[in-house]
């Protein structure tokens, strides 16, 4: 902008403070939101339901469920989304083979 003087006076620096602000909070509400939406299940009821059942449907979602979550904004960068290529727990794989026995 210029002031009243004819000098042009610009402040860059506030506007990468600005705009990477944006960006650490906007990172840390979704880690906020990914820990309160996370709910824990009734490991007791949820067998109970599956030996009772005489038909199963199971719906997985990579980023999180059966792999490590990636951390918020990891791909705000890049122009496509996926994940890191982790592989999930042996443990998840081990229930996961128990499941579709």
């Amino acid at each position: 902008s210029e002031s009243q003087s004819g000098t042009s006076t610009s402040t860059p620096a506030l506007t990468v403070d600005l705009k990477k602000g944006l960006i650490d909070n906007t990172a840390a509400y979704l880690a906020r939101e990914s820990v309160m939406a996370f709910a824990r299940v009734n490991h007791a009821a949820i067998k109970a339901a599956y030996d009772s059942a005489k038909h199963r449907v199971f719906v997985l979602d990579f980023n999180g469920t059966i792999i490590i979550k990636e951390p918020p904004g990891k791909y705000l960068k890049r122009e496509i989304l996926g994940t890191s290529g982790n592989k999930p727990q042996p443990h998840v794989v081990e229930a996961l083979t128990q499941l579709c026995a």
